[in-house]
């Protein structure tokens, strides 16, 4: 029986956006479409009346993206701002990655200390990027990765 949706997590294919790759052609391929298809995904699925009323949450992750295609992602995503974030606060590795989201997830290094997902680790545990980006002489701390 189909119900609402809670949480959508998503990350179309980065080659198209990716500043390494020298052909890419950004929301203009089937694959960087995917992104404004993803956008419109959401928008259509949150008014579904299978919603009830109910928000859908929604994280969607990607490369920094360049300037004319941000603009063109961003109108698709509506009221979510774009913002970059070093991927060290939830991976093992340390890259600016861009996200859209409705979640309460931090937006800054700053509202990171505050509100990071290590908030909700057990005491002793940490990410690798904490160790790795902020701490790498903790050795003997246990981490996790989220994603």
């Amino acid at each position: 029986m189909p119900t609402a949706i809670d949480l959508l997590v998503g990350g179309p294919p980065c080659q198209d956006f990716s500043q390494v790759n020298a052909n890419r052609v950004g929301v203009h391929s089937h694959g960087g479409h995917l992104f404004v298809d993803l956008a419109e995904f959401i928008t259509k699925a949150s008014g579904h009346t299978l919603q009830k009323g109910k928000p859908l949450f929604y994280f969607a992750e990607n490369v920094e993206i360049k300037q004319d295609d941000l603009a063109l992602v961003e109108k698709s995503f509506a009221e979510t701002p774009f913002f970059l974030l070093d991927a060290c606060y939830w991976s093992p590795c340390s890259r600016k990655r861009g996200f859209f989201s409705n979640l309460p997830c931090p937006k800054s290094h700053e509202e990171y200390e505050t509100i990071g997902a290590t908030k909700c680790l057990k005491k002793g545990w940490c990410l690798p990027g904490d160790v790795s980006c902020h701490n790498p002489s903790s050795s003997g701390s246990k981490s996790n990765t989220l994603m």
